[in-house]
C-alpha cells in the first residue's frame, strides 16, 4: 500500500479488498514477488477506477483508462500464468 495512505481511506480499504480477492483467485500462499505483483494489479485497478470516477466531471480520456485497465489485466494474467506453471 502506498505510504501516503493511512489505512483508513477509501483507497486503502479498496486496496486491501482487491489484494484479498486477487490472492484468493491465485490460490493463496504467494511468494514475496507474487505479492508485489498483486499490489501492482490492485494499484492499477484503483487508478483506473479513480480515472473513471474523475472523468464524470471532466473531459474523459478513454485511452488512459483503457491503458490502465489493460496493464492491470496483463499483470494479473502474468501472475496467473506463473502460478499455473508452478503447479
Amino acid at each position: 500500500m502506498p505510504r501516503h495512505w493511512d489505512g483508513r481511506s477509501v483507497e486503502a480499504r479498496r486496496f486491501k479488498t482487491l489484494c484479498g480477492i486477487i490472492v484468493a483467485d491465485l490460490g493463496g500462499d504467494l511468494t514475496e514477488a507474487d505479492k508485489l505483483g498483486v499490489a501492482q494489479v490492485a494499484l492499477l485497478t484503483i487508478a483506473g477506477e479513480r480515472a473513471a470516477d474523475t472523468a464524470a466531471g471532466a473531459p474523459l480520456d478513454a485511452s488512459d483508462i483503457a491503458n490502465l485497465i489493460g496493464e492491470a489485466q496483463r499483470a494479473l494474467g502474468a501472475l496467473r500464468a506463473k502460478r499455473k506453471a508452478e503447479a
